[in-house]
């Protein structure tokens, strides 16, 4: 299977997976790496009406298909992302990465892995490689277990992503008001990312519990 076919049967997994599995959830992944570093979103909407005025956010969304002689077990590794890559990640608040691997002796037998990279995972990432010489890094996927509720877990994720965002607005605003960074690090980080979480979950994702 050339690598284009299997591309497409990666993304058509993904987007079967969501159609299948998800009542919020309207896919939106491509093949042919047509964006930057990505191949599409997740958009997430408060119903299963999909309408404008129950949507809630956009999730990057990146697809990988790997051809193999025998399915990973629980974890699976992927290795080709470099360090523009990771740095697009970052830029985007974190990505969810998904890895397909299709088995070599019958390719309707599929197994999928997933996890979100968010924020200040990619910074450890980015971290790392300045510190090596090395421009790529392995990445662990954990298997996307058929009693995954994805409504619930990429909801979870799209706070997790509104969150960073508050929070860096929240720093621009400490720092120039003067306020030490010692003081910043310690307490204030804390109650802010607490604050924010729910907040954005109270007050735009309609969960008032």
């Amino acid at each position: 299977m050339d690598n284009t076919r299997i591309e497409k049967k990666a993304a058509s997994v993904i987007n079967e997976l969501f159609l299948d599995r998800a009542r919020q959830i309207d896919p939106n992944v491509t093949t042919g790496d047509k964006g930057i570093s990505f191949d599409g979103s997740a958009v997430i909407f408060s119903d299963d009406q999909i309408t404008k005025s129950s949507y809630l956010s956009s999730i990057p969304v990146q697809v990988k298909g790997k051809v193999v002689d025998t399915l990973s077990d629980k974890i699976a590794k992927f290795y080709k992302f470099d360090r523009d890559t990771f740095k697009n990640f970052q830029y985007e608040d974190g990505v969810v990465v998904f890895l397909v691997e299709i088995l070599k002796e019958n390719f309707q037998e599929t197994k999928v892995f997933f996890g979100f990279l968010d924020a200040k995972v990619l910074e450890n990432i980015l971290n790392d490689l300045n510190d090596s010489d090395n421009n790529t890094r392995f990445i662990e996927l954990d298997e996307l277990s058929p009693k995954l509720d994805l409504d619930e877990k990429f909801r979870e994720i799209a706070i997790q992503r509104k969150v960073y965002g508050f929070k860096d607005a929240k720093v621009d605003a400490f720092l120039k008001n003067g306020f030490s960074v010692e003081k910043f690090s310690n307490s204030f980080e804390k109650s802010i990312v607490e604050s924010a979480s729910k907040n954005i979950e109270q007050y735009e994702y309609k969960n008032p519990n």
